[in-house]
């Protein structure tokens, strides 16, 4: 019997990586749902990766080579916090594979926008001021567990250890909003 359900693409957002979507991902996964969480380029698990060259683009290339590498079709694309930009450019150059934006408490840019030129100023000036006194100069650390909510001891434990610095690279570049069916969710 062939499926015609979609897949489940998750994008995490800042400093984050895959791992975050594991329970999220195990519940699709369970209601017969294919579901997929790459790690983007400098995070998680590919945080020996990161570099002052990382952009907004080397995050659309991640989730645009993980489509087509894997040769997906009716994509539900999941972006989380940033990762808003990131499936913004990702539909934009693949709409034929494109199902669905699902924006989860996310940056949802507009015509030339970037994720800075929609936080506010006092976050640009904290996240450009956290990069360069970084002990790299070209990544933001991550905020305490407690900034995403997470109070249980033993998630934010477990959030702490495995949140990872995010490229400022990123934040300053504009992408092009396309228009498809998306679902803000918050």
């Amino acid at each position: 019997m062939i499926s015609n359900r979609p897949h489940f693409l998750l994008v995490h957002g800042a400093w984050h990586g895959g791992w975050v979507w594991k329970e999220v991902a195990d519940g699709l996964l369970k209601q017969g749902y294919k579901v997929s969480c790459p790690t983007q380029t400098g995070l998680g698990e590919r945080k020996h990766l990161l570099s002052k060259n990382i952009t907004l683009d080397t995050f659309i290339e991640d989730i645009v080579n993980h489509i087509l590498t894997e040769d997906l079709t009716n994509v539900i694309l999941v972006g989380h916090s940033f990762a808003g930009s990131t499936i913004t450019g990702v539909a934009d150059r693949l709409k034929d594979r494109i199902n669905r934006l699902i924006y989860f408490d996310a940056v949802i840019l507009s015509n030339g926008q970037s994720p800075f030129d929609i936080a506010p100023e006092v976050v640009v000036t904290e996240r450009l001021e956290l990069a360069k006194n970084s002990e790299n100069g070209m990544s933001v650390p991550p905020p305490k567990p407690d900034a995403f909510g997470v109070m249980d001891q033993r998630k934010a434990l477990t959030l702490a250890e495995k949140l990872t610095p995010h490229p400022i690279s990123t934040f300053p570049v504009s992408y092009t909003h396309l228009t498809l069916p998306t679902t803000p969710y918050v």
